[in-house]
């Protein structure tokens, strides 16, 4: 959990060095002096960006064009669903991209086979200070920082109030009333309506997470986790199912297949059996009023709130009932994973100083400030969620706040992260649609152990 006290001390460490090396610079401004830390090449030059289909980051690429008009951006982007499979591609290519946006449970993948630039000659001990700690963690490998961080935020599970009003459901408030998943399970089954084999509302809605169908491993895994017991004797199957992998990153066997894993599952597989969720990916559920319950990232308050569009699309009117944010459920220990997208730059780029430069004026803080206010993120930095009182006194927003403090975990680390996401998350979505829990992870385990075993 971080502690209060030690962010303001680092707030003000960080507002001194800026307000120091501001009056060295000549009065320049915080997120140019920022940039010009990296010192790039005099001349013109252009920077290839590769993202997923989105908005992200173009204001931070026209702020950068008004202080540094001498390097364009040049974006490149595919729908996110295609996102890792064109990164696994680019990361052996001879000309990648000069930037990338990825999942940053994949920098220490990314990292090992040297698809990405290790940052720390360009970055000073106060800005790696500004950088919440699990956020600093999950960017860094073998001791150095591959990305400064762009946005970290837990997937928690909103409501749809005139449902559950109506259906007699009271979801908690607090982490400290959270539900387990089956109580859960019990409130989307009094919220749905119509049959199982075919209901008009159903009581979770569809993933909106990778390319919209089950298992996507940020979004699904989770519930298996929380089966496990981070407090009990590290050689027991419930303290390796709440690790997720072995302490060596070379195993999964006896962590993903555990019996409490196993257990966890069925009752995943049962949502979708039971009729309480689609199989089938469905574009806007639960904001067009087909569904009860939405598991999703603290930007959807905006979107439900018709201030900003799903992946940087037009705004929707905001949505026509009332809604709220309650804890994600749990089996037997509360557990989100800390981890979302962020940036890093090419290991191959020719024009590193540049694009460091770069990523460090886009995740500076009054760029981080404008991104946070314009697209509804919860910031990796310290400073910046001080900035915003409206994370301390929104419902809504505090309740993501405080669940990364005080339930975050970072993803499982390992060099072989891209193997271990995908063969995990097609499990899950075999598992969802029908097949046997046991079975089906003691083959994607026997899979995944192979790729870790091969990795660096």
């Amino acid at each position: 959990m971080i502690d209060p006290n030690r962010l303001l001390k680092l707030d003000w460490t960080r507002r001194q060095f800026l307000k120091t090396s501001a009056k060295m610079a000549g009065g320049l401004a915080a997120a140019d002096l920022l940039a010009s830390c990296a010192q790039p090449s005099q001349g013109t030059t252009t920077l290839r960006f590769f993202r997923w289909q989105s908005d992200t980051l173009n204001g931070e690429i026209a702020a950068y064009k008004k202080v540094k008009p001498s390097v364009t951006i040049q974006v490149e982007e595919v729908p996110f669903g295609q996102l890792y499979d064109k990164l696994a591609v680019i990361m052996t290519s001879t000309n990648p991209p000069d930037i990338m946006g990825y999942d940053a449970a994949f920098t220490k993948s990314y990292a090992a086979v040297g698809g990405l630039l290790p940052l720390d000659q360009w970055m000073t001990p106060d800005q790696k200070a500004d950088i919440i700690p699990s956020v600093l963690a999950e960017n860094s490998y073998k001791g150095h920082v591959y990305s400064p961080g762009f946005v970290d935020s837990p997937v928690l599970m909103f409501y749809n109030k005139d449902a559950t009003d109506a259906a007699g459901v009271s979801p908690p408030q607090a982490l400290a009333d959270a539900w387990t998943w089956e109580q859960a399970k019990a409130a989307f089954k009094k919220v749905r309506k119509g049959p199982a084999s075919n209901p008009s509302f159903w009581g979770l809605a569809s993933s909106t997470f990778g390319g919209g169908i089950p298992g996507f491993w940020l979004r699904d895994s989770q519930l298996a986790r929380s089966a496990g017991d981070p407090n009990a004797s590290p050689d027991s199957s419930a303290y390796k199912t709440f690790q997720m992998l072995s302490a060596d990153g070379k195993s999964v066997d006896g962590y993903l297949n555990t019996p409490e894993a196993i257990e966890a599952l069925k009752l995943y597989q049962s949502l979708y059996s039971e009729g309480l969720t689609p199989k089938v990916g469905t574009p806007n559920q639960f904001a067009s009023g087909q569904a009860g319950f939405e598991l999703n990232t603290i930007e959807f308050i905006d979107v439900l709130s018709g201030q900003i569009g799903v992946g940087g699309a037009a705004a929707n009117p905001p949505a026509p009932f009332k809604w709220g944010v309650t804890p994600l459920p749990y089996v037997k220990t509360p557990v989100v994973f800390a981890s979302s997208v962020t940036i890093g730059a090419s290991g191959k780029t020719k024009h590193q100083a540049e694009a460091a430069a770069f990523l460090l004026f886009v995740s500076s803080k009054d760029q981080s400030l404008a991104d946070t206010r314009h697209h509804g993120t919860l910031p990796p930095r310290v400073s910046v969620l001080q900035a915003l009182p409206e994370y301390t006194t929104d419902p809504q927003r505090k309740i993501f706040v405080d669940a990364l403090q005080q339930w975050g975990k970072p993803p499982p680390g390992t060099t072989a992260f891209t193997q271990y996401a995908n063969l995990l998350s097609g499990a899950l979505h075999d598992i969802a649609l029908g097949a046997d829990p046991r079975t089906r992870m003691n083959q994607a385990v026997s899979d995944i152990d192979q790729a870790l075993q091969q990795a660096p």
